[in-house]
């Protein structure tokens, strides 16, 4: 490799894995409308799509590792500046924050998903098996336990 085609490459690489963590957010964003949609069984293939979206940004992340361990990239910073290293260094920095923000929302929103569906559960084992979690003549209109039933469940 020439003194000048590391550098080159480096850039390269860089732009490259600011598209993977752009997909990344796009995936993410598409996740959040399922979730709020209860759009649960579309999560399956975007799921698949965004663990191979983070294989590619690994492989991309390797080949960064060992470019920037080679001496002619290192002392060679106005290639860097001038390729636009630096303003893709920022642009992917911006990138994982909406990342970091998007999967944390999302984690929040499984959270509260899986939350549901143990109260839900709880519920109806309690119905199965003879415990009352209320009392019936609090509540004229309920005549069942179903009643406490969600129509989604």
């Amino acid at each position: 490799m020439t003194a000048k085609a590391a550098p080159d490459q480096l850039v390269t690489t860089a732009a490259l894995r600011l598209e993977k963590l752009t997909k990344l957010v796009t995936l993410a964003d598409k996740q959040q409308a399922m979730l709020l949609e209860s759009k649960h069984s579309d999560l399956e293939e975007n799921l698949r799509e965004h663990e191979l979206t983070l294989a590619e940004l690994a492989q991309l992340n390797r080949q960064e590792e060992a470019l920037m361990g080679q001496p002619d990239v290192a002392g060679d910073t106005a290639t860097l500046r001038g390729g636009g290293h630096e303003a893709i260094a920022r642009d992917t920095t911006d990138t994982c924050r909406r990342l970091s923000s998007l999967v944390q929302c999302n984690a929040q929103l499984l959270d509260n998903a899986m939350q549901y569906v143990d109260f839900s559960l709880g519920i109806l084992t309690s119905l199965f098996t003879g415990e009352r979690p209320y009392d019936l003549k609090s509540d004229g209109a309920a005549n069942s336990p179903a009643i406490m039933l969600d129509t989604k469940a």
